[in-house]
Formats: structure tokens, sequence, C-alpha cells
């Protein structure tokens, strides 16, 4: 087996590296290769350091973008490289909460170094640079195999469309919304055509921790996700600390990091700009602890169409839903389109009270028929109660499908819609499809929607590439990722049925 890995977190790098040890124990005759970010972390000492793996080569995004910097922009290369992938590039800035931040409307996220460099020449250069670069190693490398843990950041979706190019096979983890699973799928999000290779899926039929999680929908109770879990605990840590502690606290961190970068440049354009970073840290923990609620609402016993916001900047709109980045945009579609005789709730994500930028209820609140619901409702119940829950591309509308509520998604998922959940993609078509769907028998597929995402799922942790530096479960994950792989390249899906 010939590797090519995206690194990235350090907690994701190490999965990377536990696979490079079993494909390299299987076969002593295994290479691999691949690009690291370094961020906060020294990825390339730890993955050089260890040895029961080693790397043909390791290269540093970040030296990559200060070489942007000083490149030359040119629109004939730009044309060039579109003519060759047959597609327009600006989906790589997208993709990036960086040089794509014109995009990232919704929510605050600190700067760089590079931030004020970052227009549409530099746009340029920095697509076509990271074109350029996977051509060439990866034709000198020839992998069977490019591995991303992560895609939302412009070198990963490059990456992706490069390998495509040339043919090479580019796997990628998604979080998979079943107990206990990674979720492994091709390019950039998987197709609808492949989960439908499972069909008719009796309840009877599945083994009995996916039974569990079918039948824990009955009665509206769906079980609690491991990250809500994470967020409630972290903020009502934060609500316990108290807003005099955080106010002391940032104040001493504002001081030294005001002395301590007084006379220090950046090494890199790629680095954060410590006082933007303290900045965003600083808003979101007081925000949190202080549990204000902005202007936030509470349900009242009245017909409504619930739309919850997504954290923004992140991977499921970048990437999956890149015309739908702008989520103010999309709820005065919404509040245009619902029923007179309905309210449209706005639920935010928990996570993203204290990131939003100054402004932003406001313009939600200044649309009479939508009410800004608090984050701290269970969503759950308001999808029990609501007519129709919309969403681009989140997990409500594969939750409320199980419990026979109309669902509408407007982007791509990364899970399987079956016949339950709707889809929409043409915003002046919502007013009938709306309309249509709130007066809707629901199909019930709820076996069939999990038996085919259970089929494109390999067990494991997904939650420890993210938040736990668990080294027993990435040794526990990598046979299984690695065999679901090895199965996905032999034309079956990661548990090893056929596949369309």
């Amino acid at each position: 087996m010939r590797v090519f890995f995206s690194f990235n977190l350090k907690n994701q790098a190490a999965l990377c590296h536990s696979m490079a040890a079993f494909w390299q124990g299987e076969d002593p005759d295994s290479r691999f290769a691949g690009l690291y970010v370094a961020k906060d972390y020294d990825l390339k000492g730890w993955l050089t350091s260890q040895d029961d793996a080693a790397y043909d080569f390791l290269d540093s995004y970040e030296e990559l973008v200060d070489e942007f910097v000083d490149r030359a922009a040119s629109v004939e290369q730009t044309q060039k490289w579109e003519q060759r992938l047959g597609r327009g590039l600006r989906d790589i800035i997208v993709a990036d909460r960086q040089f794509g931040r014109e995009y990232t409307t919704g929510g605050r996220h600190p700067h760089i170094g590079l931030t004020k460099q970052v227009d549409h020449e530099f746009q340029q250069k920095a697509v076509c640079g990271l074109l350029d670069y996977y051509e060439k190693r990866l034709t000198e490398f020839k992998p069977d195999l490019v591995f991303l843990p992560a895609i939302a950041a412009a070198h990963a979706v490059a990456l992706v469309h490069v390998a495509n190019y040339l043919g090479i096979p580019a796997i990628r983890t998604c979080p998979c919304l079943l107990p206990n699973r990674i979720q492994l799928c091709f390019n950039l999000y998987p197709s609808q055509v492949a989960y439908s290779s499972t069909a008719d899926t009796k309840p009877e039929q599945l083994d009995a921790e996916l039974l569990e999680y079918l039948e824990r929908f009955s009665g509206s109770t769906p079980p609690l996700p491991a990250w809500k879990e994470a967020y409630l605990k972290r903020h009502k840590a934060l609500h316990n600390k108290g807003k005099l502690k955080l106010y002391w606290r940032y104040g001493r961190r504002f001081i030294k990091l005001a002395v301590k970068n007084a006379f220090r440049s950046s090494e890199s354009h790629y680095d954060k700009l410590p006082l933007s970073d303290w900045w965003c840290k600083a808003n979101f923990d007081l925000a949190q602890a202080s549990s204000q609620n902005s202007g936030f609402t509470y349900p009242r016993e009245e017909p409504f169409v619930l739309y919850p916001l997504h954290v923004d900047p992140e991977a499921s709109t970048m990437v999956l839903a890149p015309a739908y980045t702008d989520q103010l945009a999309v709820v005065e579609a919404l509040s245009k389109s619902i029923p007179l005789s309905h309210k449209l709730y706005v639920k935010d994500h928990q996570s993203m009270v204290g990131k939003r930028p100054r402004g932003y209820y406001d313009r939600i609140r200044r649309l009479q028929n939508v009410r800004l619901i608090s984050p701290w409702e269970n969503t759950q119940q308001l999808m029990a109660a609501s007519s129709l829950t919309v969403s681009i591309t989140g997990s409500c509308c594969w939750e409320a499908a199980f419990m026979n509520k109309p669902t509408l998604l407007l982007g791509n998922p990364l899970y399987p819609m079956g016949n339950a959940i709707a889809h929409c993609t043409d915003m002046t078509r919502l007013p009938e499809v709306i309309f249509g769907l709130i007066s809707k028998e629901v199909a019930e597929d709820g076996a069939s929607r999990i038996d085919a995402l259970a089929s494109w799922s390999v067990p494991g942790d997904f939650m420890a590439l993210w938040r736990s530096a668990n080294k027993e479960a990435f040794h526990a994950a990598k046979a299984s990722v690695c065999k679901g792989i090895e199965n996905m390249l032999r034309g079956l899906t990661p548990r090893g049925n056929e596949r369309r």
C-alpha cells in the first residue's frame, strides 16, 4: 500500500500514523508521505520520531503558504487549471475560513498574519500553488490512495480535485450519526446513489446496537449526541465560574499578550494574531458564562417551521453547501417561503453563542414572522412540535424523520435521505415545496436509512479524532478503518457490501 496522507490536527495525525503502522506491518514494502498542518504543534517532529512507520517526505502547509505570498498571480495559469479540472475552482476558496474569509459571515474567528494580504490575486496564487504542488508530489509518489481525516480547508479540497484528475482514489472520514462508528466516503461528500445499495431493511434485520438506536427515537426522545454533551458541560462550567473571574482571567491574558508581542513579529504568515485570538476566546467565554439571552425567545402554542442554525464557519456549509454559507440569507428566504399561518423558529447552536458578529441576531429579529429561540431549548422537543424541520445539511433532519416529522434539506448531507427526507436546492421553489411538505405524510424508512449508513461505516470513536488524545481509541479504530478502505478499493462498501 502506498498512501499520501493529509495530516491536520494532532489527534487526526495520530490516527493516520496508526493506519500507516498497520499497513506497514501487513506489507513491509508499504510507503507513506503527506502534507502536514503544524498549527500549534510540531507534527513533523512527532511523526518522524515514531519507529513503526516511516515517511518518504513530509511537507509543511505553512511553508507552502509563505511561498504563495511571493508568487506571481497568473490568470492564464488559473484558467489552465480550470480547464484541466473542468470546474471554476472557487469552491477551494469557499472551503477555507482564511482564504475565503469574505464567505464566512456567520462566525467570529481569529485573524492571521495573512489576513490583510488575502485578495483575489492572492486567492489565485494560493489555488494554483496548491494544485501545482499536488500534481508534482502525487505524480512523483504515485500513491494507491489519498486519505484525509478532514476537508474544511483549501488544501484539502485542492488535494481531492487533483487526486480525481490523476485517477487516484481519495477517501476521507466523516462524522457518523450512528453510535460508535466512523463513516468513510469517497471525495468531498458521499453520493446519495451510493446509499441506495441497501433498501427495504426491516428493523429486525439490524444488529442489537442499531436497533436500540432506532427504538430510542420512539416517543421523540432521540439519544443526545456526544458533542452536545460536551458543549453543555462546557457551558455549565463557564456559567459556574462567573463573569468576574473570566474578566480577571482575560484581563491578565491581555496584558501579558500585549507586552509579549509588542516587539515580536510573526514567524509565519499563517500564525494567528495573538490579540485577535484573545478577542474571539474572551467573547465566547463571557457570553457563555453570562447566559444572556441576547433577545432569545421561547416556544409558544403556535404552528411553526424550525430552522436550527449551523456552526460557522464549518464544512457543513463551506464544503457540503457552498451556496448557503450566508445563513442570514437562508433565514430570509425561509421567512418569505413559509405559510402565513406559521412562524419560523430560528434556534442557534449552543457552541456559537458569543461567536456571532455584532448585529447578527438583530438581522434575524427584524423579520416579523421569525422568532429567535433560545439555544438552550431542547431541539428534539422543538422538532417533535414543529410542522416542518429545515436544515442545510444538519443532523436535525435525520432525527426528525425518525419521529415521522416532515423534513427538508437544502445542501448535500453526509447521511442517506431515503424517502423520508425531502431535498430542494432551488430557492425559488421553496414556497410550494414547504407548503406541500407540511401536509405530507412521512415515509417510514428509518431502518433502511440506518442500514445504508452503517454499510458505509466502520467501528470506531470518531469524536476521539477531535476531542481526545486517546491512543487506545486510535489503535482500536485503525484496523477497522484500514480494512474498510481496502474494501472500498475492491469495489465494496466499507462494511463489505456490494456497492453501486
